[in-house]
């Protein structure tokens, strides 16, 4: 192809962005604002059929099968606490490799209430679950015309703006999980307490109001804590000095320490793993996180490729992952950038946009964390259109809109896709006895829970034990004996698979652990510390009747025979490389 016939190309696809653009514009000057606030039940409606996806079977026995799950106060106290659990059995269910004493607990009651009155008003018509849902994300979308209002006026620019956030192919999380409704109920409250404090502000209502909301924030998420980026940013370009910004301020940070004494006092936190960081406990692991993720979900929001891909890296390259992100987003600050200084409120967005995600760093990169984050970019975005005389914005807004609409079905089929933690539940031997014990040999680290969980839901016959031995990996097997067995990962045990509950902590080798019907011993680590070869001993033979031996196909587990001979190896691919390969 010659450089003319480039350049028509280019020139074509010019002139249809151009045409688009004026389109889109052409239609929000003729339409009714209140009609998006529905969109989001329209578009998500799939999500109406979901039923229960993974974390909500969690709590669905917590309503219905623990001591006391009639309570609302139990329900608003426990519905969010992981580790330890009251399943039964559940610490010898979890993997080895983390500590006995291990938290993850989180405080959001005022989410978990409306949870609880799902389980009393309709306790199995998940249906209306999922629509409690989908009504908190049409009341996203309502709050959100509120801010945009103050900054974009009327007309065109803000109900553009409000049409690309109710769109959103990002929100498929918070809007179709049912888990995830707390970030949409976060959000409601923060907006609020933000379009409050702005009425405090500039025309000078009552300070309560503001602070009341944004304490309902906290206290329906942590994520709540990012109101603080807009109330922030706007401190910092609005207000007349220094004095009003930390006077202005003070009143939120004195919420956020209160609340963070309460909560910690509480008992509630994370401690542990790498899953979820606790700035309040492991300051250094925080700011690597937020140093990581940040510039991956910058690059999730601006150009759309989910941040979930990183924690499918090895270790050693997730660096290299955040940098080649980085550096996408750095180009296309610069670009806008001489529009962006010349405008106050397009740097107020640009601030709140990347401030939003800096609380959410606490876990690793996924697009689930992007709602406050959003609401910075689209304005940013608006304002953008509005005067920046390049072109990039407007490709941007076609990358936003009818491309953001036709990716939603495949991000609420990527939230489907996590019932994959079922799949030990769902593979089990249709003979399975009381008696039994489950060895899961290699797979995802949740499959125990859930194998453990779903039965006793369903009240179906649960094996006694749930063991994993290794995460969702390769691994070379070999029988010691009649009790024992040595899996070799030279690699180490969290190098690749998608390792969620990777505890901060080094091994050493004669480290010795017991879970369940089995002691573990580390013979061998690697340079930085993981586990690379383990001894596995069981009370019982290798073969005794009530021991399932389960190895992970991808999908779904076979169910195998420990029958090798005693000194053999037998090496067991990773299948979802192979099917990958093929």
């Amino acid at each position: 192809m010659d450089i003319y016939s480039q350049q028509r190309e280019v020139s074509v696809a010019q002139s249809y962005v151009e045409g688009f653009c004026q389109r889109v514009r052409t239609v929000c000057q003729s339409l009714n604002p209140r009609w998006i606030y529905i969109l989001p039940l329209i578009l998500f409606s799939p999500s109406l059929f979901f039923g229960l996806i993974v974390d909500d079977h969690v709590h669905y026995w917590k309503f219905h099968f623990e001591q006391g799950s009639n309570s609302p106060l139990r329900a608003m106290d426990s519905m969010f606490v992981f580790f330890p659990s009251e399943l039964p059995n559940s610490a010898e269910s979890s993997p080895w490799w983390l500590i006995e004493d291990k938290k993850l607990s989180f405080s959001r009651p005022l989410s978990a209430f409306t949870h609880w009155l799902d389980s009393v008003l309709w306790q199995d018509i998940f249906v209306l679950h999922h629509l409690h849902s989908l009504i908190w994300a049409c009341l996203c979308v309502w709050v959100v015309h509120r801010i945009y209002t103050r900054f974009l006026g009327k007309g065109w620019p803000v109900v553009l703006g409000i049409l690309l956030f109710a769109v959103q192919d990002s929100h498929a999380f918070p809007n179709a999980w049912l888990a995830n409704r707390n970030a949409l109920i976060a959000l409601v409250f923060g907006m609020l307490s933000f379009d409050a404090h702005l009425r405090w502000r500039e025309e000078g209502e009552r300070i309560v109001w503001p602070i009341l909301l944004f304490t309902l924030s906290m206290y329906s998420a942590e994520a709540g804590v990012c109101t603080l980026a807009f109330v922030g940013s706007w401190a910092l370009f609005y207000e007349k000095d220094k004095k009003s910004i930390v006077t202005t301020l003070l009143p939120y940070l004195g919420i956020v320490v209160l609340w963070r004494l309460l909560y910690k006092e509480m008992g509630h936190g994370s401690f542990g793993f790498k899953l979820y960081v606790d700035p309040g406990t492991d300051t250094m692991a925080y700011i690597i996180n937020v140093l990581k993720g940040l510039p991956v979900m910058l690059f999730n929001q601006w150009f759309k490729l989910p941040g979930e891909g990183m924690i499918m890296l090895p270790v050693v390259l997730q660096g290299w992952y955040a940098l080649a992100c980085f550096i996408p987003f750095v180009v296309v600050i610069t670009v806008f950038w001489s529009t962006i200084k010349e405008n106050k409120q397009l740097q107020f967005w640009s601030l709140a946009m990347v401030a939003s995600l800096v609380p959410v760093s606490a876990t690793s990169p996924q697009e689930r964390l992007l709602l406050f984050c959003g609401v910075g970019f689209i304005g940013l975005l608006v304002g953008l259109l509005q005067h920046h005389k390049g072109q990039l914005a407007k490709w941007l807004l076609v990358l936003h809109l009818p491309l953001s609409i036709a990716l939603v079905p495949v991000k609420l089929g990527m939230l489907k896709s996590m019932d994959l933690f079922l799949m030990g539940y769902e593979s089990a031997p249709s003979d399975i006895q009381p008696e039994d014990q489950m060895i899961y040999l290699n797979g995802f680290e949740f499959v125990p829970m859930y194998g453990h969980l779903m039965p006793r839901i369903r009240q179906e016959t649960a094996p006694s034990g749930f063991v994993l031995l290794a995460g969702a990996t390769d691994f070379t097997l070999t029988k010691v004996d009649q009790h024992q067995v040595e899996m070799s990962i030279p690699k180490g045990w969290f190098a690749e698979g998608m390792p969620m509950l990777t505890p901060p902590e080094t091994f050493t080798v004669g480290q010795q652990t017991t879970r369940g019907v089995l002691s573990v011993e580390v013979l061998e680590i690697t340079s930085d510390g993981q586990p690379s070869r383990v001894l596995y001993s069981f009370e019982n033979r290798l073969d005794h009747s009530n021991y399932r031996w389960m190895l992970w196909k991808g999908f779904h587990y076979d169910e195998i025979d420990i029958d090798f001979p005693i000194g053999e190896s037998t090496y067991f691919p990773n299948p979802m490389l192979e099917m990958m390969n093929q």
